[in-house]
């Protein structure tokens, strides 16, 4: 059974919206990638210039003004796309804190099967849930809760902004759950095939099919 309602933000949500999205970008972001890039671009245009004629004369001012003007190029657009993402997060997050409303979803779940941790994706499980359908969860958001033998849950809830589906956390509210079996990590493979779900969707396949196998 699934039940889905909704309420005002807790005074935890509310502080997770209103923390700003970090701090913004340094002046000194991608400097080292800049002068990587400028470099490289020097050492191009310096065997390049030593071709011409003039080439001995030439050459090492023009790969120094090529290189510079390559990092700072890099550089400041670097500087303008990281600033413009860094303003439109904090305009999402104060539109999602001014709507006020949180969107909790609430699970039963019979079975849960455990996915080992693939590099730095977080740990996983497919949960099979009391009305037959399969959840997969998945995140680094589940390391303390799973640590703590607090989930999987026979019941828990899911918290997102109802205004724009942001995920504010998940809460383990029945008793632990040892899951009946653990699965490899998902494979390269699998990943470049597309067969990975998306944190908390529906997979649609039969729960016993997913133990040791592709999604």
């Amino acid at each position: 059974m699934t039940e889905t309602l909704e309420r005002p933000f807790t005074a935890e949500e509310r502080s997770l919206l209103g923390r700003a999205a970090g701090f913004p970008p340094s002046w000194f972001a991608g400097v080292a990638s800049g002068v990587s890039l400028g470099i490289v671009i020097a050492l191009l245009l310096l065997l390049a210039l030593s071709f011409l004629e003039n080439g001995a004369e030439v050459a090492p001012r023009g790969a120094l003004a090529g290189g510079a003007m390559a990092a700072v190029l890099y550089w400041g657009r670097r500087q303008l796309q990281d600033r413009h993402a860094w303003a439109a997060e904090r305009v999402r997050r104060a539109g999602a804190l001014a709507s006020g409303v949180a969107r909790i979803t609430r699970y039963q779940v019979r079975d849960a099967i455990a996915i080992e941790e693939s590099e730095d994706e977080g740990i996983g499980y497919f949960l099979e849930l009391a009305d037959g359908r399969v959840l997969y969860v998945g995140g680094p958001y589940l390391y303390d809760v799973a640590e703590g033998r607090q989930f999987p849950a026979t019941e828990f809830e899911i918290s997102q902004v109802a205004a724009n589906g942001d995920f504010l956390g998940l809460t383990p509210r029945g008793a632990y759950l040892a899951p009946t079996s653990t699965r490899p990590p998902f494979t390269a493979e699998e990943y470049e095939a597309g067969l990975v779900p998306e944190d908390r969707a529906v997979v649609d396949r039969a729960f016993e099919d997913l133990r040791g196998v592709a999604v």
